[in-house]
């Protein structure tokens, strides 16, 4: 079983209309009016902006098929999403207005989902293992055996024989991860991040959680921090 913990309070009260404010004037151009992903801007970057009308992302401390917390929300707001055109709006916005705006992108759930299944429990995390030339040596042979190659390659570039021709819940093309340019890793480069990854998965792409795959936590860091030493 997964070790989790309860999710932190959300700190700022909802104010709609001041997160729809905010949203019109800086995410509508790509996200779209109603949050359907489809703004005038949508057409023009990669990957395509994320609909928000479905609940589904892929950033989260929440296990596999679950929503994100609204700290993880709030995270992504502030710190972007490195390799795609999703800014750190933390350089522009404060802090009181990121949290407007996590409760205005919830509400635009045409599911419901966010009212009616919060989030109560995260992935815990914990302390990361020291690395070690045996840590990483694990976790090659995990990339190995659990042929994580067939969609990153053989040397983590991102294109294994399963790599062409991927697509996104939206029917989007998709492609696996570059392991050697760790400044484009969707969550974070940081071996906790990697290692969440593993363990969360990513919502809406091919990309699984690990959990059944690897259960053991220590064997996820090792895997964690193999993906890690491929970083150039």
């Amino acid at each position: 079983q997964i070790a989790t913990e309860p999710v932190q309070p959300t700190p700022v009260q909802a104010n709609l209309e001041t997160g729809k404010t905010l949203y019109d004037r800086h995410c509508a151009q790509c996200h779209g009016e109603k949050g359907k992903g489809d703004g005038p801007a949508a057409d023009f970057v990669y990957p395509r902006p994320r609909d928000f009308t479905t609940a589904i992302f892929k950033v989260r401390t929440t296990k596999s098929g679950q929503l994100p917390t609204d700290h993880d929300l709030f995270k992504v707001i502030g710190e972007g999403l490195p390799g795609t055109s999703m800014p750190a709006w933390k350089k522009y916005l404060s802090e009181a207005q990121r949290w407007q705006l996590v409760h205005y992108v919830k509400s635009l759930d045409t599911l419901d989902l966010f009212k009616e299944e919060p989030p109560k429990e995260q992935v815990a995390i914990g302390v990361p293992p020291k690395v070690t030339a045996a840590l990483i040596d694990r976790g090659k042979e995990l990339y190995e055996s659990k042929k994580c190659w067939q969609c990153h390659g053989r040397s983590g570039r991102g294109d294994g024989p399963s790599a062409s021709g991927m697509k996104d819940e939206w029917g989007q093309a998709i492609r696996p991860v570059n392991f050697t340019k760790g400044w484009r890793f969707r969550g974070g480069n940081r071996i906790e991040d990697i290692y969440r990854t593993f363990t969360t998965g990513f919502n809406g792409t091919p990309m699984p959680s690990f959990v059944d795959a690897i259960p053991e936590a220590g064997d996820r860091w090792a895997l964690a921090a193999y993906v890690k030493s491929l970083v150039k």
